[in-house]
């Protein structure tokens, strides 16, 4: 049987590799790829540290905010009715002790009273110093907040008195930190927002004779007055405290402290904020970033401080806040410093507000 002639096996090899484009077109998908992942977890990292580091360095702020707001809420005046006479002198001060006198009581009318006070004015204009500066508003009342520095005698009298205030301080920080740290490095200048809290004992608006004009209660020298308060957070530059009616019908009414100035003891004002609390006070505080701070060096003599006590004097009207908050916003945003806003309108919850001025438009003393 003749052998078959041998044929070539036809059957190919199929499997072949990837030539050396296609590999350079996949390693370049792949290195964008890699660029974008990268570039989308360093975004995502640098959002959070970002997030993470406002909400530390505003938390100061925060707290010190909320303080303000829950004390605030608790201001009172406890006024009562008492006589006058007819030249709007109340009877408690003028003829205290006087019975029995030649002189007898000789009262005109009835009207508010209480030795109490409640003042809201610009901070400059309160505070004695030269070389103070105390931008914007400050505010000083009376509160039942219990605060006692001899907590085993009064510890259970929560309702104890105090004084409370609250002001924008620029300066160092040579009285808030302790001798041997003072001395071995130089003062750090920043804008503080600074609380006057004296304990329950040393509450003077008893001990001071009353005058209708009197602010005795609260030091209003500079130094008396750092030295009885402390400081509750660091770059706030603007504290705006605005006493606002709850009638709305009459919008001219709705502002009962056109120029934020609001004094419960003074008749030279309106006489509608006599010995009464306002029903609410938006109270708005604006604070920078410690970062802010370091860059434009605020120091009692850069021209970053000045230029932020100076907008600090935008809010004279409290018709005009809204532009003045704006303004003040706008100049932040130009100069690159982060900032926050923290703002409320805080109800008194003493407050026993009267509108009615009818009988007190004819009272002496205008």
């Amino acid at each position: 049987m003749p052998l078959m002639p041998l044929t070539p096996n036809r059957a190919v090899n199929s499997t072949q590799g990837f030539s050396l484009v296609e590999l350079l077109v996949s390693l370049a998908v792949l290195s964008l790829l890699l660029v974008l992942t990268t570039e989308m977890l360093s975004t995502t990292q640098d959002t959070w540290r970002n997030s993470k580091q406002r909400v530390s360095q505003f938390r100061d702020a925060r707290i010190a905010f909320e303080s303000i707001t829950r004390n605030l809420s608790q201001a009172t005046l406890n006024t009562y009715l008492d006589y006058y006479d007819k030249d709007g002198n109340p009877m408690v001060i003028k003829y205290e002790g006087s019975y029995g006198r030649d002189d007898p009581l000789q009262p005109s009318y009835y009207d508010r009273y209480s030795e109490l006070h409640f003042l809201v004015d610009y901070a400059p204009s309160l505070f004695r110093g030269e070389d103070v500066k105390t931008p914007t508003h400050a505010i000083f009342f009376q509160a039942p907040l219990g605060d006692v520095r001899q907590r085993d005698l009064y510890g259970r009298l929560n309702n104890l008195l105090n004084g409370r205030g609250y002001f924008v301080l620029l300066g160092d920080d040579s009285n808030s930190v302790p001798d041997f740290i003072s001395k071995s490095r130089d003062p750090i200048h920043r804008f503080r927002l600074m609380e006057y809290r004296p304990p329950s004992e040393d509450n003077r608006i008893f001990s001071e004779s009353i005058d209708a004009e009197a602010l005795d209660w609260f030091a209003t020298d500079a130094a008396e007055l750092i030295r009885d308060s402390r400081m509750i957070a660091d770059n706030v530059i603007a504290l705006v405290i605005a006493p606002v009616s709850t009638t709305q019908d009459d919008p001219a009414r709705h502002l009962i402290a056109p120029d934020y100035v609001y004094n419960s003891r003074s008749k030279r004002h309106q006489r509608v904020q006599f010995h009464q609390l306002p029903p609410l006070v938006q109270v708005t505080m604006v604070a920078i970033s410690e970062e802010s701070a370091l860059q434009y060096g605020i120091d009692a003599d850069t021209e970053a401080a000045e230029f932020v006590e100076r907008s600090g004097r935008l809010f004279r009207k409290a018709a005009d806040f809204d532009k003045d908050l704006k303004q003040l916003e706008e100049d932040l945003t130009e100069l690159n410093i982060d900032y926050r806003v923290f703002s409320a309108t805080v109800p008194i919850r003493g407050a026993k507000w009267s509108q009615d001025v009818k009988d007190l438009a004819s009272l002496p003393g205008e």
